[in-house]
């Protein structure tokens, strides 16, 4: 699991230096720790397949982008979910809580890859 924990390394690092608060921080590594783990856990990447990750600010947003060649998925439609007018899925929290604190922009399957980008507010209202 290197990937995962790179990618954790790296949340607190893009945090101070973009001096986003304690709580934008410690949301913005949650976020990143369950993208990347979902995809290893569950996207079955092929053996030797990297996980890509940025992060990049938009005004009091931090957009984070992943690509990976995982399983086609899309949190929109394919997670399990108990009810379609909540985030309530059945399973762990990753993505409940990548839904309540994230604004999905874009999901595509293009080729063998997922891509996805995401924006997560530094206040959480």
């Amino acid at each position: 699991m290197s990937e995962v924990t790179h990618a954790i390394e790296q949340a607190p690092v893009f945090a101070t230096e973009h001096s986003l608060t304690a709580d934008a921080g410690y949301r913005l590594k949650i976020v990143v720790e369950e993208l990347v783990r979902n995809v290893v856990l569950h996207g079955v990447p092929p053996p030797g397949s990297a996980i890509d990750m940025s992060m990049d600010r938009d005004g009091a947003s931090t957009v984070l982008r992943s690509c990976d060649k995982g399983v086609a998925f899309d949190p929109r439609t394919d997670l399990p979910l108990v009810d379609r007018d909540t985030t309530d899925v059945e399973g762990g929290v990753g993505w409940p809580l990548i839904l309540h604190w994230c604004r999905i922009d874009t999901v595509e399957r293009i080729g063998d890859e997922n891509q996805l980008q995401l924006h997560l507010p530094d206040r959480q209202d």
